[in-house]
């Protein structure tokens, strides 16, 4: 079937005509098939529409989504169902995509092997949509054309395209806004007044905030004044005007602001009484503004005039260099400590040991407290509440093999008869002489007993499950175990038992751990002499401890195959077929 191109709404909806046509009957067997359909609304909708505007490129999009959806039904499907074949996946139909978006597709199992829902809705759709809203935003009419490449090409042809955009731009504009801070010598800070700019984008080589921008949003444009009514502007920063908080704060070309622009964006920090915070986020936000891109002099400045920039970095420098004698100052690194892991200071009790112990009902609480995502999301499986869908890969010789070597010789001698009576014609026409292992292997392989092979592909389907479920058990334990977390398995529970030296230093601040402190004045008292001889090295291993280490998916997801559950599957399923007792 050849890649056709479609320029109507209307043709892409009829990809996926199928689909809505056979949905009841569907129910049952695509546990995620309301998922499955939100997907593919997504893709149709008029949203997305906007997005990629060009339908060629549109077409690619429901193509591939087409692909997806279409292999997961088709690889949740009994072998026997009536829609088998009308969800089976010719390979022509997305050549040359084939490849990449299988490869793609085992990258992303990487961070979710659960379900190709998954892979599809979280993984390339969201980032195919994201990359074009950010490059569209600025290059509408960009000739990067989709038909026939894979995703990573493309995303490589619309960076290249970006750079492109970025070296050709004047790097001027006309559009004026309201001087807020005037910085000397030409230099101004302008409010936009207005969320987001694609002439500022021209201008800076960015987006402009043009795919993000929200009501309450202002651009704030450090500009330097040129002849001609020209502004050139060096640096955009995002403001929220409903708490004052700066999010996205970059430079050229998406670029984190040159050294050359700090003493600007000091003054307007200081001076422009809107901002409050820095809480970067947006597109590459590694590379926004951060106050410790600031000389030690310009940060000086700038958390003397507004303390409230002043974070959890700055207490804990300033505690070591004062050596905790400013109550005051210790009190305050400790409250920004507690607070970056809230969740978990107020909820430590001191047993009579004075060791420190946290103590959770369930491994998601306990990985939900310390923003343990991937255990978060795999806790679920472990607590026995949801199963991993390890089905996909198809019945092939290696696994009959496999399969075949867990049986008795009795039964393959039964299963070989069984074949031979009732299938004589088609081994004929196969020349398949099923008394030897490796043409009982190929009539299983090619189907010739439809009950049989799926017998087989039950039983591979239950090893490779139950296999990769042992092994995420194992991934789970290990993760627990190195950090520091007990499975008290008689109590349905996880404890947590910091060191005890860390359990000395947390305990000294009885505030959180004793009601007669009713004041930080009064706690710190109670406290007695605190040491800050080696209050860094406590504070990394605070630290350490609090930021405990999250699951470790391996890149292709878990992988095994349990003997013991495949043998008893097939032998389950078998003696049915063949007409023998159990």
């Amino acid at each position: 079937m050849k890649i056709s191109v479609s320029t109507t709404a209307d043709d892409r909806k009829k990809l996926f005509e199928p689909f809505f046509a056979h949905k009841t009957e569907l129910v049952d067997s695509v546990p995620f098939l309301v998922a499955y359909e939100n997907e593919i609304k997504i893709v149709l909708s008029e949203p997305t529409r906007k997005i990629l505007v060009d339908s060629n490129n549109l077409w690619w999009l429901a193509k591939v989504c087409q692909f997806f959806v279409w292999f997961e039904i088709w690889r949740q499907l009994p072998p026997d169902h009536p829609l088998k074949s009308v969800f089976a996946i010719d390979k022509s139909m997305l050549k040359p995509q084939w490849e990449w978006v299988r490869e793609i597709a085992n990258t992303l199992r990487e961070k979710q092997p659960r379900h190709t829902y998954y892979m599809w809705g979280n993984g390339l759709l969201g980032d195919v949509l994201t990359v074009c809203a950010h490059t569209y935003s600025f290059l509408p009419h960009t000739t990067v054309a989709f038909a026939g490449k894979s995703w990573p090409t493309i995303k490589t042809a619309l960076e290249t395209a970006e750079k492109a955009w970025q070296a050709a731009n004047e790097g001027f504009t006309k559009e004026a806004g309201k001087v807020v801070v005037d910085c000397g010598n030409g230099w101004v800070w302008v409010n936009l007044e207005k969320p987001c700019s694609k002439a500022e984008g021209d201008a800076m080589g960015h987006c402009g905030n043009v795919p993000t921008a929200e009501a309450h949003h202002t651009l704030l444009s450090l500009r330097k004044k040129m002849p001609k009514g020209r502004f050139e502007p060096h640096a955009t920063f995002v403001l929220d005007t409903r708490n004052g908080a700066i999010g996205e704060a970059k430079g050229r070309n998406n670029a984190k602001p040159l050294a050359e622009y700090h003493p600007h964006i000091l003054k307007l920090l200081m001076e422009y009484d809107p901002i409050k915070k820095l809480v970067g986020g947006g597109w590459d936000p590694a590379n926004n503004f951060d106050v410790w891109d600031l000389t030690d002099a310009q940060r000086t400045q700038l958390f003397a005039a507004k303390p409230a920039f002043k974070d959890f970095t700055y207490y804990t420098k300033a505690v070591i260099a004062d050596r905790g004698k400013d109550p005051l100052l210790l009190n305050a690194w400790w409250r920004r400590f507690t607070w970056r892991y809230r969740k978990l200071v107020g909820k430590l009790t001191i047993n009579g040991s004075n060791t420190l112990v946290r103590k959770w009902d369930s491994l998601k609480e306990y990985a939900d407290d310390f923003g343990l995502k991937e255990l978060s999301d795999y806790s679920k499986y472990a607590d026995g509440s949801e199963y991993i869908d390890f089905y996909g890969s198809d019945l092939g010789s290696y696994a009959i093999e496999n399969l075949l070597e867990l049986l008795p010789a009795t039964v393959k001698t039964q299963l070989a008869t069984f074949f031979t009576t009732n299938f004589a014609s088609e081994l004929a026409d196969d020349e398949l002489d099923v008394t030897n292992d490796r043409d009982l292997v190929r009539a299983i392989e090619r189907g010739i007993s439809h009950e049989v092979t799926a017998a087989f592909e039950r039983a591979d389907n239950t090893a490779t499950e139950d296999g990769a479920m042992d092994e995420l058990f194992r991934s789970i334990g290990s993760t627990l175990q190195s950090n520091g977390v007990e499975y008290r398995n008689h109590e349905q529970c996880l404890l947590w038992r910091p060191p005890l030296a860390m359990a000395e230093m947390i305990g000294s601040y009885p505030r959180f751990f004793d009601d007669r402190a009713s004041d930080p004045l009064q706690a710190l008292d109670m406290a007695g002499d605190f040491d800050t001889n080696d209050l860094q090295e406590d504070t990394n291993d605070l630290q350490e401890y609090f930021d405990q280490s999250d699951l470790n998916v391996p890149y292709n997801g878990w992988e095994g195959w349990d003997k013991d559950a495949a043998r008893e599957t097939l032998l389950g399923g078998l003696p049915d077929i063949l007409g023998q007792p159990s």
